[in-house]
């Protein structure tokens, strides 16, 4: 029984104090009466399991209590004492004899004419002995009509618990389960105690104390006298105080004194093995020992099923124990000293991380230096900075003077978290003790990490000369530390002088190469293709560089430098307009992001998706502006000035291109002015470049053209090719918009010329309004014509407006040029005026005819409907905003989603004005339709009036002729090639028909009509089939081992259900998997907490079950 309080009596339920909370979901979980015949409690003291037994026999209805007492052992005293328990409820006591036997008693009970449930608590104190063996016949022989509900400290040994367990004969809950909930400890804290409890102190006083319940009701009754749940927190283990005085009277006082020890001395263990605790305690029964402390349930964990087993104890269990051991200061130092050297001596990095904390605790730092040493740079490698961190706050400062290297390694976790201040307070202590000592490598270390402060605060000159002080200070023999000091001077050296920057960085290519250090060799190709090879438009050549550095990060599996890998590559392929390629990349990098909790790496993938969600069909400005304004947050918050000119200049992007010109102006300033305050000539020219279109668009055009040719200068001094293209392209558009065709000539000429040699089809393809007059103007001025007339033809129908503006004006080879391809674009815009030349004679108005014949003899120009999330119609390459009115608009939706059907009018005018009298349905009718195709064909004519909408005795639909691609029938169409692919088994093939078809599901079908009846049935189909999809990729890169390909499905599944189980399943399995546990485990309250949220229900018991073996250490 857990508590002291009891009613005298085996009979009786005890008394439990004030407060109890009624454990609704467990109860709930169970069912009244539980469809699981048998309930077994088995857990540790503290965990409410008598309590939970009141409460489900008051919820049961008849019961019958049992708590086991010493003399229970014995089973002829058990059975006369549950006999005379039992009798009230036996129709026919004349079955049982004089001498109780379990037979008679079985035979009594079969005569219950109703459901009855036998509470049997403390069954530890009968372990071992016959009465304990006749409770587990008494299970094998149940009566039909007989429930038991059992709570134990131990669990038992038999062998067939898990086929009872199978059979559905037998619920066992274990500490897991029995722990309390959040929501739980929320309710005592607020009903139980009047505490107001933030989700902060929730969040801690549940990572303190696991869900344990007696140590959540201390810590709370603490922090009512303390007034200061921290402070109870904190002082919840202290000798003297309420945890330590339960454990030792519940728990410790009760176990032999050999026992005792061996439970005290080992607590210092992480992990616990049998030869590691024979070796510490210098003994041969440790695997005994633990076998028995684990089965006693007395807070011992099994990590997994290898064999030797592993094990370890909750953490309040272990602070308590190590308590106790702290009294005797020479054992406590002597035993961790002799863990040290035994973990020491395995040479595994794990065991050398514990040896760390042992010669700690054992009060003798400076045998952790070494190892501390030894194994930063692969903590820092990895992101452990708060472990790293740790350790060196706890070395003496002594200590750290006499090893500087630890002062180097506390600066660099200072640089990584943007304590710049810290950082180069930290690197000064550590040069005057390099100095003192005559270290010159360790001194030309702590230079260079001085110089990368610099470069991160923008402070480039003052960088470059860290820099080159540190390599005056490097010994020749140092090749490895050259190649890394080359490759951040690299960095500094791309702001102001690109081609030493790109020397130094082949310079330490070659380095890394020759000494085979691959993680050193990634880094520099991630920074020759990001800082160089990108800058200077060698975009082809960066991505393969790019693709080689993601490859050698892969196999050493790191992320945090993959994800700057990812960011490249995202960047490059968004400016070559691969944007889907470009948005999967980006939102890999995202994720990594946010599980290492790197802001700087979230914000860089931040300001890719805001430039996606821009020049990506159909645009998306709303989200791009909440991306661009995370981006900002994240910067901020690293106090990166560098990142947070990249993030202003997105933003002045995203406002521009939504038309805030003053807010657009704005954030190109700011970023105009860090940049020059850093003097990052790169930067400023960038912003340079941004704030000029933005003048363009605000019509402030000496402005523009003066800025432009500022930018142009500073990116002439690093041969920044695709920049440099980018500029002459603006500069046209200035000098077209100052009517100056003689220089937007000139400067158009250049850009068309360079980004044909070089593939930069992005610039003229991304901001349409400003190219498509300055490609009229090429084409009518021969410019690049081969090219150009690529160009038009891939934007299409949108060039229609311009070239037919240009017509008038050019002369007759550029007549005949316009004429031509707007023949080839095949626009029902250009007939009239084509028609007007035809009229007029001589070879042009042949050409003309000609070009309107073919015209009116293609069919209308192609459609791309979206449907799927944010609605969107483009004919062509043009982007439909007016369509007249919202009923035109809805019967539009309703053409489409019944394409291939010819629609009575009498149905239309029912669905859209069901309440009208029949002529003025007709009327709006006609008017809506009339709507809808001059918003599909603006230049309407008699004889184009069906072309896209035509009618059919009375009835509506698509013409056969139209080119139309639906997003909605092309998903489906994937889903079903994905079906047929996986039952021809062509897994691989399936893959990519399923992941073609995810991509096109931007949100739910007609997401903006939500109470659109006739929509919602197919909404709900496309959604299952969506989650089918995702279901199905999961599973496929699970069983492949691409753990981290299924965690993005599966995240993608429960974006759109939370409640899915199985998703949060497959998840902890990948994370398990993936050597994250705590993340797994995270994972698993995170489900809890949803399920319980939404639905009012507990996890589903597979769920449970791999959380427990997963918490257990066992491999999933």
């Amino acid at each position: 029984m857990e508590g002291k309080s009891r009613i005298p009596g085996k009979l009786s339920p005890p008394r439990f104090p004030e407060p109890i909370l009624h454990r609704e979901h467990i109860l709930d979980s169970l069912g009244i009466p539980p469809p699981t015949p048998v309930i077994f409690l088995c857990a540790g003291p503290g965990y409410g399991k008598s309590i939970l037994l009141y409460q489900l026999a008051h919820s049961f209805g008849p019961f019958v209590w049992y708590t086991f007492e010493r003399q229970d052992r014995d089973p002829r005293c058990f059975l006369r004492w549950l006999t005379l328990a039992l009798e009230p409820f036996l129709p026919d006591t004349s079955l049982i004899t004089e001498e109780p036997g379990l037979l008679s008693l079985l035979n009594a009970l079969l005569g219950l004419t109703g459901p009855l449930l036998l509470v049997l608590d403390d069954c530890q104190v009968i372990f071992d002995s016959p009465t304990f063996d006749l409770i587990h016949r008494l299970l094998q022989h149940r009566p039909p009509r007989l429930f038991l509900a059992l709570a134990s400290r131990c669990l038992p040994d038999w062998d067939d618990l898990p086929q009872l367990q199978s059979r559905g004969d037998v619920r066992l809950l274990q500490a897991e389960e029995l722990r309390f909930i959040p929501d739980e400890a929320r309710n005592l804290a607020v009903d139980s105690y009047g505490m107001d409890i933030s989700p902060v102190q929730l969040q801690a006083l549940m990572a303190r104390t696991e869900g344990w319940p007696i140590a959540v009701q201390l810590a709370l009754r603490a922090a009512l006298s303390l007034g200061n749940l921290e402070e109870a927190l904190r002082h919840l283990e202290e000798p003297g105080g309420p945890l330590p005085a339960y454990l030792a009277s519940e728990v410790l006082e009760a176990q032999p004194s050999q026992l005792r020890e061996f439970l005290r001395d080992t607590s210092i263990l992480g992990r616990l093995t049998p030869s590691l605790c024979n070796a510490l305690l210098q003994i041969t029964d440790a695997e005994e020992k633990l076998n028995r402390i684990y089965r006693e349930n007395l807070f011992l964990y099994r990590e997994g099923n290898g064999h030797p087993p592993s094990y370890h104890y909750h953490p309040l269990f272990a602070a308590f124990l190590q308590s106790l051991l702290r009294r005797d200061k020479a054992r406590w130092q002597m035993l961790h000293s002799r863990a040290a050297q035994i973990l020491e001596g395995q040479d595994d990095p794990a065991g050398l991380e514990q040896a760390i904390e042992h010669w700690l605790c054992a009060g003798e730092p400076s045998k952790a230096i070494p190892l501390i040493i030894r194994l930063a740079p692969s903590m820092l490698q990895s992101s452990r900075l708060n472990d790293l961190e740790g350790w060196i706050a706890r070395i003496p400062e002594e200590g750290k003077e006499r090893y500087p290297a630890l002062l180097l390694f506390l600066a660099q976790v200072q640089i990584e978290r943007g304590l710049m201040d810290a950082a180069l307070a930290t690197l000064h202590r550590a040069e005057e003790n390099f100095r003192r000592q005559g270290d010159e490598a360790g001194l030309s270390r702590a230079l260079r990490h001085r110089g990368t402060v610099f470069w991160r605060e923008g402070e480039i000159q003052e960088a470059i000369a860290s820099f080159s002080q540190a390599l005056e200070h490097l010994p020749p023999e140092a090749r490895r530390d050259r190649a890394a000091l080359l490759n951040t001077l690299a960095l500094a050296q791309a702001a102001v002088d690109l081609p030493a920057a790109k020397e130094a960085l082949r310079e330490a290519r070659r380095i890394m190469a020759e000494e085979g250090d691959r993680f050193g060799l990634a880094t520099v190709l991630t920074n020759l293709a990001g800082f160089i090879l990108f800058r200077q438009g060698e975009l082809d050549e960066a991505l393969r560089a790019l693709e080689k550095a993601a490859g050698i990060f892969q196999e050493l599996d790191n992320r945090h430098f993959l994800a700057y890998c990812f960011g490249n590559t995202a960047t490059i392929l968004a400016l070559k307009g691969e944007y889907e390629r470009a948005g999967e990349l980006a939102r890999q990098m995202l994720n990594i992001g946010r599980e290492l909790g790197l802001r700087n790496i979230e914000g860089r993938a931040l300001d890719t998706l805001a430039f996606l969600e821009l020049v990506s069909a159909p645009p998306n400005p709303d989200q791009a502006l909440k991306y661009a304004r995370e981006c900002l947050r994240c910067a901020l918050e690293c106090e990166n000035r560098g990142a947070e000119v990249d993030a202003r200049l997105m933003l002045a992007f995203v406002h521009r291109w939504r038309g805030e010109t003053v807010e657009a102006e704005r954030e190109a300033t700011q970023a105009l002015t860090l940049s020059r305050e850093m003097n990052n000539r790169w930067d400023i020219a960038r912003s340079l470049l941004e704030l000029a279109v933005v003048n363009l668009a605000a019509g402030n055009l000496q402005e523009a053209r003066e800025r432009l040719k500022e930018s142009r200068r500073l990116l002439e001094a690093y041969q920044a090719r695709f920049a440099l293209t980018e500029v002459d392209f603006w500069l046209a558009a200035t000098a077209l918009a100052e009517e100056n065709d003689e220089e937007a000539i000139a400067c158009l000429k250049r850009a068309l010329g360079v980004a044909r040699q070089h593939g930069y089809d992005a610039i003229f393809l991304r901001e349409r309004h400003h190219s498509l007059p300055l490609l009229a103007l090429a084409l009518a001025q021969g410019l690049e014509l081969d090219y150009t007339v690529h160009l038009l033809r891939h934007i299409g129908t949108e060039a229609t407006p311009y070239l037919l503006e240009r017509l008038p004006s050019s002369d007759g080879n550029a007549q005949e040029r316009i004429i031509s391809l707007l023949g080839e674009i095949g626009d029902r815009r250009a007939l009239a005026p084509l028609e007007t030349l035809s009229g007029k004679g001589g070879k042009l108005a042949s050409l003309a005819q000609g070009a309107a014949a073919r015209i009116a003899s293609r069919p209308p120009v192609p459609l791309r409907v979206y449907l799927l999330g944010p609605f969107a119609v483009l004919r062509g390459g043009e982007v439909i905003t007016i369509w007249g009115s919202r009923k035109a608009e809805q019967m539009f939706k309703y053409l489409v989603a019944h394409r291939g059907e010819w629609l009575p009018r009498e149905v239309l005018i029912e669905l859209l004005w069901p309440e009208s009298q029949p002529k003025a349905g007709e009327k709006s009718f006609y008017l809506a339709l009339r709507q809808v195709r001059q918003a599909l064909d603006p230049h309407l004519t008699r004889s184009t009036l069906e072309a896209y909408i035509a009618s059919r005795e009375g009835a509506y639909g698509f013409n056969p002729q139209v080119e139309m691609w639906v997003d909605a029938e092309e998903f489906e169409c994937l889903c079903r090639r994905g079906r047929i692919l996986e039952r021809e088994k062509r897994p691989g093939a399936a893959a990519e028909a399923y992941r073609k078809a995810v991509s096109l599901y931007r949100g739910d079908f007609l997401a903006e009509d939500l109470y659109l009846e006739w929509a919602i049935p197919r909404r709900e189909r496309l959604r299952n089939l969506y989650l089918e999809a995702l279901e199905w990729l999961a599973l496929h890169h699970f069983r492949r081992g691409e753990y981290r390909e299924s965690i993005h499905y599966a995240e993608l599944i429960l974006e759109k259900d939370g409640c899915r189980e199985d998703a949060h399943r497959l998840l902890m399995r990948c994370y398990a998997r993936l050597g994250q546990r705590n993340r797994a485990l995270r994972q698993y309250h995170l489900c809890r907490e949803t399920v319980q949220r939404e639905l009012d229900i507990e996890p589903m018991p597979e769920t449970t079950v791999l959380y427990e073996r997963i918490r257990s250490g066992e491999e999933v």
